[in-house]
């Protein structure tokens, strides 16, 4: 029984020091700034925060940009649902959309309905990370796009597309 939890532990181990060196890897921004509202806009408030990042050079050239993405709705009775969220404008080598911490709703985000309860909204938060390479010096303009769907009831709801610019700036060396 005692080997057996020294060989998981040994494992669990193991695993979480291929993950921090895997991260290690990429060049976070050390400056973030910028944010882009959409207030009670068809029905749904949307907040991206740290839309414009600044990175120190990487002797790898990989970077991770993450912002903080925040829904929603207006009023608890109506509907809203983010269906995807895309890039464009660079080539970057993944991207992620995960829940942010200290979300309670803790939920994915593709296919996501925003939620209320007691007749109070209920903010969604999500954390986008890109994973890109680029080359000292460069300034990237890429572009979120938002698609989600939202309206007074099901019914009646709208598809709709959200264009979020981004500016991702790696310093010369």
């Amino acid at each position: 029984m005692k080997k057996t939890g020294i060989l998981i532990l040994s494992v669990a181990l193991a695993l979480l020091t291929a993950v921090a060196a895997g991260a290690a890897a990429y060049q976070i921004a050390k400056e973030k700034s910028g944010t882009v509202i959409s207030q009670t806009v068809n029905r749904v408030n949307l907040t991206f925060e740290n839309t414009k990042q600044t990175f120190a050079p990487s002797e790898s050239g990989e970077y991770l940009a993450e912002l903080t993405f925040t829904a929603e709705k207006t009023e608890a009775d109506f509907y809203a649902v983010l269906n995807d969220l895309s890039c464009s404008g660079m080539g970057f080598m993944r991207m992620e959309i995960v829940p942010a911490e200290d979300d309670t709703n803790n939920m994915s985000f593709a296919g996501a309905a925003l939620k209320a309860q007691d007749g109070e909204c209920i903010a969604s938060k999500w954390l986008i990370r890109l994973y890109f390479q680029a080359q000292p010096g460069t300034t990237l303009a890429p572009t979120l796009t938002l698609d989600y769907t939202s309206g007074v009831k099901e019914a009646a709801a709208a598809r709709r597309l959200l264009d979020i610019p981004l500016q991702l700036t790696i310093e010369e060396e």
